[in-house]
């Protein structure tokens, strides 16, 4: 029989089941003819070479140039000759020898990417205000800068000017700039489509910044960039279909095919928090009616406990929060809900149900080989259990490995600079090269 465990575990490090971000193509001899046959000039295919040097090293580690050749495909006169140009450029340092194997082997010279020598600004865009965070290649934060958030009069020059003085001292070390913001985000042109008023619609983000700090700008949604730095915080990698959804404070999905993200015709794939579960509900913020979210998000959650607390309905809520209603928190809530607080666990009933009915839905949908649940909520193993429940008798036997992981906030946090390491990768650090 196919059994599903519940796995908790912290958000960093995760369990060994991904991998890297870039790792679903099965390495081949690169054929340069064939390739400029296709279109690609000369420096295209040196570019994408160099990428798969540094996706092999990023998440598997330092490699001696012997053993990246075999990784990669490549021969060993290319992986030297890019291995020395990305040594002179100051992206790649040679960090030790390798012990020779057998009594007559050599040892070899170890290569990796120098993660604590160049950095990666992360801006996450938020309702409360902007994060800007200078963090090394490890995602290790240097040093960061808040910037207050004026939705009626934002300029991407007040950006601009904060991201300049973040880098002041470190601009050629400095290799890229990620942003990561809620809602409809157009990644392949940096544009913010629709962040639920943020921002304002159709707002470009990477071209104004791109022009004026003279850096690589990456931008997308919050709940994809989340994904992002779970596969960069984790050397493992499970080939196929990867749902993620993320709960707190709103509900959010992403799908990872292959390494790859799933973006959809409008750039709004597996938007679970938006899916309609109450005809004629309250309104959204998305402009709908009767989304997830109007019925689970923190908000949601917290106003239906307000309108039935009290000693009587919610006592072990009620006796955690001092009897204040100011004290009322959707954490105090899911606490009693763990405790079993039996009024509480009626008031979410049909919150969590509908959550459950949402997740079986994309299921049934997307057909994933592995669905991971995020949310800070996930420490209370009496949540995961009644989600699971929920979700089983829903899917029956097509039921997927579930996975449920915690540390949201610290996975957030480290989002933004995950996009930018993300496309420094995946572009052959061509920001740090001259042509």
């Amino acid at each position: 029989m196919y059994r599903s465990p519940i796995i908790v575990s912290d958000a960093l490090p995760f369990c060994k089941y991904f991998s890297a971000p870039f790792r679903h193509q099965n390495p081949r001899r690169s054929n340069w003819r064939d390739s400029l046959k296709n279109g690609k000039s000369v420096s295209d295919i040196r570019y994408s070479n160099r990428a798969l040097l540094l996706e092999r090293l990023y998440t598997g580690g330092a490699a001696s140039r012997k053993h990246l050749s075999e990784l990669c495909g490549l021969t060993a006169a290319s992986v030297t000759q890019l291995s020395s140009q990305l040594i002179s450029e100051g992206v790649l340092e040679e960090t030790g020898k390798m012990p020779p194997q057998g009594r007559t082997g050599r040892s070899e010279q170890l290569l990796d990417i120098n993660r604590s020598g160049l950095y990666v600004v992360g801006v996450n865009v938020t309702e409360h205000g902007i994060e800007l965070k200078l963090s090394d290649l490890k995602l290790q934060l240097i040093k960061s800068a808040w910037l207050p958030m004026n939705a009626d009069a934002f300029t991407s020059g007040e950006l601009c000017a904060a991201i300049s003085s973040l880098i002041k001292g470190l601009e050629s070390k400095t290799v890229g700039v990620g942003i990561s913001i809620r809602g409809s985000v157009d990644p392949l042109r940096g544009v913010s489509l629709d962040s639920y008023g943020l921002l304002p619609k159709d707002f470009a983000l990477a071209e104004p910044l791109g022009k004026h700090l003279r850096l690589p700008v990456s931008v997308d949604s919050s709940v994809r960039a989340m994904l992002t730095a779970h596969e960069l915080s984790d050397p493992f990698f499970a080939e196929g279909v990867v749902l993620f959804i993320e709960y707190g404070p709103g509900i959010g999905g992403a799908l990872l095919e292959n390494g790859s993200h799933f973006l959809g015709a409008r750039f709004n794939a597996c938007n679970v928090g938006h899916i309609c579960v109450q005809e004629g509900g309250a309104p959204c913020v998305c402009g709908r009616r009767g989304c997830l979210e109007t019925i689970l998000s923190f908000e949601a959650v917290e106003s239906a406990a307000k309108a039935c607390f009290s000693e009587k309905e919610t006592p072990l809520l009620y006796t955690l929060c001092e009897g204040s209603l100011e004290k009322l928190t959707a954490a105090a809530v899911y606490e009693s809900f763990s405790r079993g607080d039996e009024g509480v666990a009626k008031l979410l009933e049909k919150p969590l149900g509908a959550f459950s009915a949402a997740i079986a839905e994309c299921e049934a949908l997307f057909d994933p080989d592995l669905v991971i649940l995020c949310s800070e909520f996930f420490e209370y193993h009496q949540l995961c259990g009644y989600l699971e429940k929920e979700i089983s008798a829903r899917v029956g036997n097509l039921k997927p490995y579930l996975r449920f992981i915690t540390g949201r906030g610290e996975l957030a946090a480290k989002s933004a600079a995950a996009v930018a390491i993300r496309a420094f990768i995946k572009s052959g650090a061509a920001s740090s090269g001259k042509e």
